[in-house]
């Protein structure tokens, strides 16, 4: 089913909310997922997702492939600082997405109008529910699952349904046929009093051909 609209603060919590927590699917952000973005091992672990690898299966491979061991990953000042730098203050879960905007949309609200998942990504981010990573359109989102109050959504924007769009157009083309019929009456008139103005421009020229011949018979 397509949702064009949040009719209420639940339905907005169970998009930008539940659809995460209840996810089992997502990778957690730890000590490890920080280890890859201070190394910039995003795009490589995201091949591995995609060939269907899970966080320890790629942990292990990529071990075996740089000698490195996870306790070094997990315990290095690096992933610490940058664990911490990207969860300061919070205390509960967070999530690690190596994809691009675009396809966190395709991903996570592929059932919502464009315009729509437009408006609540940008409220996630806006609000830090979603921390972004690189420019553009990012390699990668830290999600802070977050409920949303009253307040946020109250802040969305009012969506027409298509059926309200397809009577507000409707309702325009009427309109617009009435000012065409006012154009066409004014453009009427217009040449009325043209034909009128014409009329009496010959009825002075023909006075004045009058008062010529008067004037000319009186001095003979």
């Amino acid at each position: 089913m397509t949702i064009s609209s949040i009719s209420s603060l639940e339905d907005l919590n169970a998009i930008t909310y539940d659809n995460f927590v209840e996810n089992d699917s997502l990778t957690k952000f730890n000590n490890i997922t920080a280890y890859f973005i201070h190394h910039g091992l995003i795009a490589k672990f995201r091949n591995g997702l995609l060939a269907g690898q899970n966080l320890g299966q790629f942990v292990t491979s990529y071990c075996d492939e740089s000698g490195v061991n996870s306790y070094e990953m997990t315990t290095s000042p690096e992933s610490v600082s940058t664990y911490e730098l990207y969860t300061a203050g919070f205390t509960q879960d967070c999530y690690f997405i190596p994809f691009s905007k675009k396809d966190f949309i395709s991903s996570y609200f592929s059932e919502i109008t464009p315009q729509l998942s437009e408006v609540i990504f940008d409220l996630m981010k806006s609000t830090g529910r979603l921390i972004q990573i690189g420019s553009g359109g990012g390699k990668a989102f830290i999600l802070k699952p977050i409920q949303f109050n009253q307040t946020h959504f109250e802040s969305l924007p009012v969506f027409n349904t298509p059926e309200q769009l397809i009577n507000v157009a409707q309702e325009a083309i009427e309109s617009l046929k009435l000012q065409i019929k006012d154009v066409d009456y004014y453009v009427q008139k217009i040449a009325e009093k043209d034909e009128i103005i014409s009329q009496l421009n010959q009825h002075i020229l023909e006075l004045n051909n009058r008062i010529n011949q008067v004037y000319q018979t009186t001095w003979r």
